[in-house]
């Protein structure tokens, strides 16, 4: 038999004495949009917890550098990276929030049993928003003004999973007395509300607004340090004059 390559890309056969032409199902070319090998998936998801992990400590460390000698940071930027990494990576990477929460000891009140609910709460906050938003179809290029709305709504909102769980905790355990509960869960709300809205979309569009032509690194990364600078020094500030 004679053998050619038609446009489809499939071997075609045509038999010498019948003249027929039939494909051949024993190819060994490899269509387009064939997924990955499972062993591919496994090691990309290792990367992404990992970044995230990494990326979520080092937020937490600023955010106890803005905390100054206060109970809480005015702004929590963990938070922020929590959420952002979920809308990137897909919220498949949520370990590596809760990784990253084990490694940094922010607290020295709470330990054990206790300081792991926190750690779950600060998981299972950014975990639910990202889930509403995946619901409400938010598009992480944020070119819609809805996109705006649900990300400030929803991932703002959703942080109140995490103040009512760590600040019942806190209570729980005698490190904070009863009648506080309500003023240390709407600080803590607001400290991470404000640390999801102001730092999740500049990390999400950061990244989906890579201008075409210019160097990744030579164009956005200095743009990412300034804005950072510019918004938590003046909350190092505050939290020195509070």
């Amino acid at each position: 038999s004679l053998t050619a390559s038609p446009s489809e890309g499939l071997p075609l056969r045509v038999s010498r004495l019948t003249g027929r032409a039939r494909y051949s199902k024993t190819s060994n070319v490899n269509p387009e949009g064939a997924r990955p090998k499972p062993q591919q998936h496994d090691v990309r998801w290792a990367a992404e917890v990992a970044v995230l992990a990494i990326a979520f400590a080092l937020s937490s460390h600023l955010g106890v550098y803005l905390r100054h000698e206060n109970p809480l940071s005015p702004v929590w930027p963990a938070s922020g990276v929590a959420l952002a990494g979920l809308l990137l990576f897909g919220r498949r990477a949520w370990p590596g929030i809760l990784i990253g929460g084990l490694l940094v000891n922010d607290s020295d009140t709470i330990t054990g049993l206790p300081s792991f609910g926190v750690h779950v709460g600060q998981t299972l906050a950014p975990l639910a928003a990202a889930s509403l938003l995946k619901a409400f179809g938010f598009d992480n290029g944020m070119n819609r003004v809805r996109d705006v709305l649900q990300l400030v709504f929803v991932g703002g909102g959703a942080s109140v999973i995490n103040a009512a769980i760590g600040s019942t905790i806190l209570v729980a355990d005698g490190v904070t007395p009863s009648g506080q509960w309500f003023e240390l869960g709407w600080t803590w709300w607001v400290s991470d509300g404000m640390g999801a809205i102001l730092l999740a979309p500049l990390l999400i569009t950061w990244q989906a607004g890579s201008r075409p032509g210019i160097s990744w690194h030579a164009s956005r990364w200095p743009e990412l340090l300034i804005v950072l600078l510019a918004a938590f020094f003046p909350a190092r500030s505050a939290a020195r004059q509070a």
